[in-house]
């Protein structure tokens, strides 16, 4: 039988890869290798979503459903195995340190516009299609801490509270290292409100 393959990054084997490194990883990746690699991480309940197209540039294909990730997560919907993957990563090895060292707290819960959507970029006509056509994204608006502290990127990236204004910096930069594309506010106004991360086959990070 031939391997399914997802034309994404690979990320699944390659968590300790630096960024060179993941510069050249938008390439053919083994689904079931990827699965195999879901299967270990801790905390992680999921389930196979069937392939469907949506479109000629949009579409589901290796596709999960996120039953538990370690946190809460609204709004999250289908999301791709590699970027599952490193959404646990950016998780457990950035957003709660994060938490931990600016605010001694934790977050409970992650405030998500959404990872699946058949549209171009930045929902602009004629555009290239955005990596949430393959639900191959995540676009967070925001945090809540376990102590009840709600954090907005809208609100408190350019707000005035020091430590807010750092974690959310943490957050990009955290996300620089685990995903292939990061936008935020200091990127366009279209992101504004949320920060984008994606395994998308441009390696950039704002």
């Amino acid at each position: 039988m031939a391997k399914a393959v997802m034309w994404v990054a690979l990320i699944a084997l390659a968590a300790c890869a630096g960024r060179e490194e993941r510069a050249q990883l938008a390439k053919p990746v083994d689904l079931k290798q990827c699965l195999r690699q879901l299967d270990r991480l801790e905390g992680l309940d999921y389930r196979r979503l069937a392939d469907k197209k949506a479109g000629p540039t949009c579409g589901l294909r290796g596709a999960i459903d996120v039953r538990n990730i370690g946190v809460v997560v609204k709004g999250i919907g289908p999301l791709s195995c590699p970027m599952t993957a490193r959404l646990h990563e950016w998780i457990r090895e950035g957003m709660q340190p994060a938490a931990r060292k600016r605010f001694g707290s934790e977050v409970v819960q992650i405030d998500s516009y959404g990872t699946y959507a058949c549209r171009p970029r930045n929902n602009m006509a004629g555009s290239q299609p955005s990596e949430h056509s393959w639900a191959n994204a995540i676009d967070i608006a925001g945090v809540r801490l376990a102590d009840g502290r709600r954090i907005s990127v809208l609100r408190d990236w350019d707000g005035k509270d020091k430590a807010t204004k750092k974690f959310l910096r943490d957050l990009r930069d955290e996300g620089c290292k685990a995903f292939n594309l990061v936008l935020g506010p200091d990127d366009n106004a279209q992101h504004r409100d949320h920060l984008h991360f994606d395994m998308g086959r441009w390696d950039n990070c704002k």
